[in-house]
């Protein structure tokens, strides 16, 4: 939804490539600051991280 919403506010259009790596840079700098988020979101971000590096290694074969 976000990417839909840049492009039709914002006029930003991404490649999908570069989408993923803009979700990569984000997942990699994002820290949560309370307990529950370091102890329960953290997993599900752990495993969209590792999502999104499987889809970048598809765009580099």
């Amino acid at each position: 939804m976000l990417r839909r919403e840049w492009e039709l506010f914002c006029d930003i259009k991404t490649t999908n490539k570069e989408w993923h790596l803009l979700n990569l840079k984000f997942l990699k700098e994002h820290h949560f600051r309370s307990d529950y988020g370091k102890q329960t979101l953290e997993i599900g971000k752990q495993e969209n991280l590792h999502k999104v590096e499987n889809i970048l290694n598809y765009f580099n074969e």
